[in-house]
């Protein structure tokens, strides 16, 4: 497929993967590039049906959303489809995600297809599908209200049932407060462990601090919560 560019795009080429070619190599200006990766992706289309699936584009850098961006634009008549998944939750409000996403749905470039949980029928399906066999119904009740039907929390906590929360899952949640200041943590602790819908006074004597000091547990992880 390489062989089907114009010299200028096969060594812009270059500066991802090797490209076996007899001409000096050099590092192309980014619109070279764009093009080279658009024509390669149109050049397969040609030939048939192609999918490219981007998966967790809220952690995508600045060039590789305007290569996205490239490709969007320019795929209009090429039988290619490009699907980019990303985590609503991890789109604080200045992310830079928002604008670029409201910018492909206003030019009619794109569609946005919001996925909820796994329902229990689905749950109870993935389950089987992972066992092979069928759990016990209260198996699946425990694993289904846990992970709230995520595939990743139903994933983990099949696979370390009997044994509490895997290490695995319980690092994966724990992470995003590793920074916060111990007064902080303690407070999501305890609200962690009290459950959905608490007091703030039963909050703050439980972490052991005032309720000043609680407002000001809960704005640092607040902010935390904006700039992940």
């Amino acid at each position: 497929m390489l062989a089907g560019l114009e010299p200028a795009l096969r060594a812009a080429m270059g500066t991802l993967w090797p490209v076996a070619d007899s001409e000096p190599r050099h590092r192309s200006d980014r619109e070279q590039l764009f093009e080279a990766v658009y024509r390669v992706l149109a050049g397969l289309a040609a030939k048939q049906p192609v999918l490219l699936i981007l998966e967790d584009v809220h952690w995508i850098d600045a060039s590789s959303r305007d290569l996205l961006s490239f490709v969007v634009h320019n795929a209009r008549r090429d039988r290619l489809v490009v699907v980019a998944t990303y985590r609503p939750d991890e789109l604080h409000r200045g992310h830079p995600l928002r604008p670029f996403v409201a910018e492909l749905e206003r030019s009619g470039r794109a569609e946005r297809l919001e996925l909820g949980g796994l329902d229990r029928v689905d749950v109870t399906e993935l389950i089987r599908s992972i066992t092979g066999r069928q759990l016990p119904g209260g198996t699946i009740d425990s694993i289904f209200a846990r992970s709230e039907g995520n595939l990743f929390f139903v994933e983990e906590l099949l696979a370390g049932r009997g044994a509490g929360l895997p290490s695995s899952l319980r690092e994966e949640l724990l992470l995003p407060v590793a920074g916060l200041s111990a007064p902080t943590q303690a407070v999501l602790s305890a609200a962690a462990a009290i459950g959905r819908s608490v007091d703030h006074r039963l909050l703050a004597s439980v972490a052991g601090g005032s309720e000043r000091d609680l407002l000001a547990s809960l704005r640092e992880a607040y902010w935390m919560s904006l700039v992940r």
